[in-house]
């Protein structure tokens, strides 16, 4: 079956637009943040948690210590940590519609993780300051 694509006027079969997608699909799959894997990792080997990073929708920003949660970051800690962190969050929704929120704290300007972050409906299941904060 040859189908008329819109947007360039072309025709292609069916055939070739399931191998386009397929090839689309496994070269996202390598475009996966160490972020989203290690979420969907530890979701599923501390918590028993079933998600693929294709589940997972994410998002990054820069917040002050004062815009975040005192659940994120202990108060006494706000002395050591620059007035501003790099976040990259997570959100996944299991089988039984518990929302997990993954996040992993950068400091500007640098590549390495100092803080993972991990609730379940809000509450926080792991925190964790990483050796760059220490």
């Amino acid at each position: 079956m040859k189908e008329t694509n819109p947007y360039t006027n072309t025709q292609h079969t069916s055939e070739t637009s399931l191998t386009q997608s397929a090839q689309s699909n496994s070269h996202l799959a390598k475009l996966i943040s160490s972020e989203v894997n290690w979420f969907v990792h530890t979701l599923r080997k501390d918590y028993g948690v079933k998600v693929t990073a294709q589940d997972v929708s994410k998002e990054g920003l820069e917040l002050g210590m004062d815009e975040v949660d005192a659940a994120f970051i202990p108060r006494e800690l706000f002395e050591i940590i620059p007035s501003t962190l790099l976040y990259e969050l997570m959100i996944v929704e299991d089988s039984e519609k518990n929302v997990w929120c993954g996040t992993i704290g950068f400091y500007p300007n640098s590549p390495e993780w100092c803080l993972q972050v991990i609730t379940k409906n809000d509450e926080v299941q792991l925190r964790k300051l990483l050796s760059i904060i220490d």
